[in-house]
């Protein structure tokens, strides 16, 4: 057995505490208001310093990164009380200077400049430095990225600040081929630039040709459309296929808009938005063949608390949408569909894993014949 005896000994309370230095750089009732220790407080020795540090970042923030804090601590004679202070010196008063780009070889200064939170003239802030890191980091043709201020260490007034990235190689190619009981043989093709002109943004081109047809496309994806933290991805395709499990084939070209954003870590919201040029051929209505443009809505969310996304070994992912679909001149393209596709990864022990998976789907026809176009049916599979 281990016996802990506690003895308690005299509560200490804190019954002043006073900051001197600051003068007109931050009211000492703010400053006060941000740390700890404040009378009527229980006093804790290592606190002290603690709040001295969280002094000196909020005098640093202002404009004053030189700045020095020094507290001390008066114990009455019984314990019972404590008088604390702290003496600020703030140092000179410092602004951001020039800012200077380097490395950036093909990724244009501007798009990193949209990352940059450091305003030339403004008061020198670590944090805004801190940030800027944080964000230029985020730029993905952007490998690694250092930041510094050569000023800062011989205390010049208005220290210029170094931007220096490295880059990506940001072009890639990527193939498959292979054989499955959907497609046949198949051969897949990718090609693309992660930097299309220099704007952090992703370019591609895709070929998916199989035994039941082919696949084209090309797309670009923005991951910041517009300086926000949406990302917009646009695609354009053209296919002809004709699954196993099906009469007749789909020949269809068209044009694909899509945005998503992220509402928290595991919840993403999306809005897509389509035009399509399709035909429908083969089948008991060979001869019937006509050509429909369809315009589709989509809005999705998606829940993600999977522990890895490329090899997950536990939690679940979901994924809902609703899409309208409006016939220009087919009163058969006219629907609502649902989808909600759930799944869940489980794993007893270390290298097993049990992966399940449910979808559903609802069609509500939105036409006078109240009647939906076969090829936009749900087919579960099989040849058959």
């Amino acid at each position: 057995f281990i016996t802990i005896q506690i003895t308690e000994g005299i509560q200490t309370l804190v019954s002043s505490a006073g900051i001197s230095g600051l003068e007109d750089i931050i009211s000492p009732k703010k400053a006060l208001a941000a740390m700890t220790l404040s009378p009527g407080k229980p006093f804790r020795d290592y606190m002290v310093k603690s709040d001295a540090n969280v002094l000196a970042a909020l005098v640093s923030e202002r404009g004053y990164p030189h700045v020095k804090v020094t507290s001390e601590a008066r114990l009455t004679p019984d314990n019972t009380r404590a008088d604390i202070s702290w003496q600020v010196v703030p140092g000179p008063y410092t602004r951001f200077g020039t800012v200077h780009f380097s490395g950036n070889q093909r990724l244009k200064q501007k798009t990193i400049q949209k990352k940059v939170q450091i305003t030339p003239g403004a008061p020198f802030s670590l944090k805004k430095l801190f940030v800027t890191q944080k964000r230029v980091r985020e730029i993905y043709s952007v490998s690694s990225v250092k930041i510094t201020a050569p000023g800062l260490k011989t205390k010049e007034v208005q220290p210029d600040i170094n931007i220096e990235v490295t880059e990506r190689k940001p072009y890639y190619v990527e193939a498959a081929a292979g054989y499955d009981t959907e497609n046949e043989a198949y051969l897949k093709l990718k090609t693309g630039d992660t930097n299309f002109m220099g704007r952090d943004m992703n370019a591609w081109m895709e070929a998916n040709i199989s035994g039941i047809g082919h696949q084209l496309e090309a797309g670009v994806r923005d991951p910041f459309f517009m300086d926000t933290p949406i990302a917009a991805t646009f695609t354009i395709y053209q296919e002809d296929e004709q699954p196993l499990n099906q009469d007749f084939g789909i020949r269809s070209w068209g044009a694909d808009s899509g945005f998503s954003r992220d509402l928290t870590t595991s919840l993403t919201a999306g809005l897509n938005l389509k035009y399509e040029n399709r035909v429908q051929y083969g089948g008991d209505n060979e001869a019937e063949e006509e050509t429909r443009n369809i315009l589709i809505t989509s809005a999705s969310l998606a829940w993600d608390k999977r522990d890895s996304v490329l090899k997950p070994t536990g939690g679940f992912l979901s994924f809902a949408t609703v899409d309208l679909f409006t016939g220009i001149n087919s009163d058969l393209d006219r629907f609502l569909k649902y989808q909600l596709d759930m799944r869940h990864y489980r794993s007893p022990f270390k290298g097993l894993t049990f992966a399940m998976a449910g979808r559903m789907g609802y069609i509500q026809p939105l036409g006078s014949s109240n009647t939906v176009a076969e090829d936009q049916l749900f087919f579960l599979g099989g040849i058959s």
